[in-house]
C-alpha cells in the first residue's frame, strides 16, 4: 500500500512551463460557504490561536498539525496494516482525535501569521503541500476507521478549483463537515469496531431498503451518499456555474 509513497517524479514531471508563466499570475482565491465554519468553528479557531505563544512560526504549527496525521499512519502500520481491523479501541480513538487536532491547528496557522504579522507565500505554500499530503493520510485513516481495507480507489482531490480558479468550499464542505463527521466516525469505531459500518443498513437507517438492497451495509450508504453530495454537486455542479 505505502510502496509509492515515497516515489518521487522528476523535475520536469513537477511543473511545465507553461505552468510556470502561470505561476507568477498566481492569487490565492477561496470561498467558505460553510455555516458550521461560520457559527462555530470560526470562534473556537479564534480561541484556540491564543493558546500559541507569539514567538512560534506559523509553519512550526502546521508541522506539528501534520505530525498528528502522521503517528496516525504510523498506528495503522503497526496495529492494522490491512485497513481491515480491528484494532485497539484507543487506535480509532487517537484517529478521531489526531484528525481534530490537524484541522484545529492548519485553521490556526494563518491566523497566527497575521497575529504576528509574518504571513507569507512561502507559508501559504507550506501550508497547503502539508494539506495535500494530509488528503493521503486522511483517506487512509479513514480506511481504518471504517475497515474498508485496500482497494484501488481513485480519489480526486483539487478537481474543481483546478478548472475554476478558486477554492469553493460549499455550505457543506470537506474540510469541515465532513472532517467533523469523519471524527465522529472515528469515535464511534473506537466504542463500537469498525464492523458497525459493514451492519445491514436495513437494520438502522430508515427507508434505507427503499433506495438500497437488503445486501447494502452502513457504509455502502455513506459512500453512495458521498459521492452524489460531494462529487457531483460540489464539484461537477460548481464547475458547470464557472463556465456558464
Amino acid at each position: 500500500m505505502f510502496q509509492n509513497i515515497f516515489k518521487l517524479p522528476t523535475a520536469e514531471e513537477y511543473v511545465s512551463e507553461k505552468s510556470l508563466d502561470n505561476l507568477r499570475l498566481y492569487k490565492y482565491s477561496a470561498v467558505d460557504k460553510s455555516y458550521l465554519t461560520k457559527y462555530a468553528l470560526s470562534h473556537y479557531w479564534n480561541w484556540a490561536v491564543t493558546l500559541f505563544p507569539l514567538w512560534m512560526a506559523p509553519n512550526l504549527i502546521t508541522l506539528l498539525g501534520l505530525g498528528f496525521q502522521v503517528v496516525s499512519i504510523f498506528l495503522i502500520l503497526i496495529y492494522d496494516p490491512e485497513l481491515t481491523g480491528p484494532a485497539p479501541s484507543w487506535v480509532y480513538l487517537y484517529y478521531g482525535i489526531g484528525m481534530w487536532l490537524y484541522s484545529t491547528f492548519d485553521n490556526v496557522d494563518g491566523k497566527q501569521a497575521r497575529r504576528t504579522n509574518s504571513s507569507s507565500p512561502l507559508g501559504e505554500l507550506f501550508d497547503h503541500g502539508c494539506d495535500a499530503l494530509n488528503c493521503m493520510f486522511g483517506a487512509i485513516v479513514q480506511s481504518a476507521a471504517f475497515g474498508l481495507g485496500i482497494s484501488n480507489a481513485t480519489l480526486m482531490f483539487c478537481f474543481m478549483k483546478y478548472h475554476t480558479g478558486t477554492l469553493y468550499l460549499g455550505y457543506i464542505n470537506g474540510p469541515t463537515e465532513v472532517l467533523v463527521s469523519a471524527c465522529l466516525a472515528s469515535f464511534a469505531s473506537s466504542i463500537y469496531g469498525p464492523q458497525i459500518w459493514h451492519m445491514k443498513a436495513n437494520d438502522f437507517i430508515p427507508f434505507s431498503r427503499l433506495f438500497f438492497s437488503d445486501k447494502s451495509s452502513i457504509i455502502d450508504v455513506i459512500i453512495v451518499i458521498t459521492f452524489i453530495g460531494g462529487i457531483f454537486f460540489a464539484v461537477f455542479a460548481r464547475i458547470l456555474v464557472a463556465a456558464f
